[in-house]
């Protein structure tokens, strides 16, 4: 289906609108050149069309996608919308329509750009997920303990199974500083919220005698003679680095580590 040149969707920037943009393109019988999010829309000259979010909408996409393709076509397109892709929305409605034309074995055809900019894209975002596993760093301000991210990806439902299994008995919130979205573990709930803006209370002795004494960790253990800067960063990428308690310059009261008792 070509691209109609004057049409453009605009929706509320959720998931289930992405989905609804999709099956409004095929009940319509249309093809945007493009799908844009309202947090993220600049006026211009073209004409723009606002597609309301409909659940029902966006459970037949996915409900059609798993029965008359596969599951793993739906989730290819559910999860797109979780990538850093820029048009996401269009892609996502470019593999649907691919989907259903040829049917089951879609999701292997790596020879077709779309498809294999799709399996790209929420590879990535997985790959990032993965790398913030290990890459979080929480503090404890004298209440639920607060981390902060800047991804690419909209990582947080991918971490939050992660997280939920390993703090279960914890209260704690990720804030995504880049997407303004927080993961909140609280009262056994998970909830995933829109915050604008976070301002953190001042750090507490506590914390900034356990962030002294895990920088003082991390450079004891260190191996001077096996330093592979390369290898880090591969690992590690630099755009990391600025939110990780040991990479941070910030000057912090030498605290003495507590006595050790040792007597029998």
């Amino acid at each position: 289906m070509l691209y109609e040149r004057d049409l453009n969707y605009l929706y509320d920037g959720s998931m289930e609108g992405m989905l609804s943009c999709i099956f409004a393109a095929f009940a319509r019988k249309e093809h945007p050149r493009a799908i844009c999010a309202e947090d993220v829309f600049e006026p211009n000259l073209f004409e723009w069309t606002r597609i309301e979010t409909c659940t029902s909408w966006a459970e037949r996409v996915c409900t059609g996608l798993e029965k008359k393709v596969s599951p793993r076509a739906a989730w290819i397109v559910q999860n797109l919308y979780l990538t850093a892709d820029p048009e996401r929305e269009l892609l996502a409605l470019d593999f649907t329509q691919r989907a259903f034309h040829f049917g089951k074995g879609v999701t292997d055809l790596m020879g077709d750009p779309v498809v294999s900019r799709a399996w790209k894209a929420v590879r990535q975002a997985f790959s990032e997920a993965h790398k913030y596993k290990g890459l979080i760093r929480f503090s404890d301000f004298g209440g639920p303990l607060v981390a902060e991210i800047e991804p690419k990806n909209q990582v947080l439902l991918l971490l939050a199974p992660h997280f939920r299994a390993r703090l279960r008995n914890e209260e704690f919130m990720i804030y995504d500083r880049t997407h303004r979205q927080a993961l909140v573990w609280q009262g056994k709930k998970m909830q995933l919220i829109e915050v604008d803006r976070l301002t953190l209370p001042p750090l507490t002795e506590q914390e900034v005698q356990a962030r002294t004494l895990w920088r003082r960790f991390y450079h004891t253990i260190a191996i001077s003679p096996r330093e592979n800067p390369r290898c880090r960063r591969t690992n590690m990428p630099k755009r990391y680095w600025n939110l990780l308690t040991e990479m941070q310059e910030e000057v912090l009261p030498d605290i003495k580590p507590p006595a050790l008792d040792c007597a029998p």
